[in-house]
C-alpha cells in the first residue's frame, strides 16, 4: 500500500509523469489491475494499460474497473505536451489521475516497480522503488561519478542508472535499444574486451571506438 504521491515521486526517476489532478496525490493505492478482455470483473486501484492503443482507451479502461489512477505509455507518435494536454483533459473528464511513461521504458521494468511498492512496499534507501537491479545501478554511478548499464551475457540491457544525460551516443542507443547494437559488440569481440570483461572481477578498460563518443 502506498499513496499516489509516494509512487509518482519514485516513478518519477523512470520518466513517468502525472497529469493534472494533483489532488488525487493523497488517494492511498492498495491493489493494482491489468486490462483481461476475458475477465469483466477486474478491479484494481492502478490499472496497468498495457496493450492499450491510446491514452483515450486506457484511461476509459480505468474509469470502467473504477481505478483511481492508470499508467500509460503512449506510443510516443504524437508530441509530448500534446499528450500531456490530452491526459490532463480525459483525466478530469472521468476522474482518473493519468501517469504517462516514457515510451522507452519497458512495461516489465515499470510493473515491477508498482507491483513492488503497491503490494509489498518495498522501496530502497533512496526511494527509488524496489530493491533490484536500477537501485543498484544508481549505487555504482553514484560511487565511480559516470553513467551505468548493467547487461546480461548476451549483451541485453537489464537496468541502468538515472544519471545518462553525460552518456556517450553508443550508450544511450543501447538504453533505447535495450541491448548492445551489433556493430559494438563485433568491435569488442575484435579487441577480446568481451571475453575479458567475464573474467575480471575488477575494472577492465577498452580502447576507445571511432565514431561512438
Amino acid at each position: 500500500m502506498i499513496t499516489l504521491d509516494r509512487l509518482v515521486n519514485v516513478l518519477g526517476g523512470y520518466g513517468v509523469r502525472l497529469c493534472g489532478r494533483p489532488e488525487a496525490r493523497s488517494a492511498w493505492l492498495r491493489s493494482v489491475a491489468m486490462p483481461d478482455a476475458g475477465d469483466r470483473h477486474v478491479t484494481g486501484d492502478l490499472l496497468l494499460a498495457v496493450g492499450s492503443r491510446s491514452i483515450g482507451e486506457a484511461v476509459r479502461a480505468a474509469a470502467a474497473v473504477k481505478a483511481t489512477a492508470v499508467l500509460v505509455r503512449p506510443a510516443g507518435s504524437g508530441g509530448r505536451a500534446d499528450e500531456e494536454r490530452e491526459a490532463a483533459e480525459l483525466g478530469e473528464r472521468y476522474g482518473v489521475a493519468v501517469l504517462l511513461a516514457d515510451p522507452a521504458v519497458s512495461w516489465s521494468q515499470l510493473a515491477g516497480v508498482v507491483y513492488g511498492l503497491v503490494l509489498e512496499s518495498r522501496e530502497t534507501a533512496s526511494g527509488r522503488g524496489p530493491t533490484d537491479l536500477f537501485a543498484l545501478a544508481d549505487s555504482l554511478a553514484d560511487v565511480i561519478g559516470g553513467p551505468v548499464t548493467i547487461e546480461d551475457r548476451h549483451s541485453r540491457v537489464l537496468a541502468y542508472s538515472r544519471s545518462q544525460q553525460a552518456g556517450d551516443p553508443a550508450r544511450l542507443e543501447t538504453i533505447l535499444a535495450r541491448r548492445v547494437p551489433d556493430r559494438l559488440r563485433e568491435l569488442f569481440q575484435q579487441q577480446g574486451s568481451s571475453p575479458a570483461w567475464r573474467r575480471r572481477t575488477s575494472r577492465c578498460s577498452c580502447p576507445p571506438i571511432p565514431g561512438t563518443d
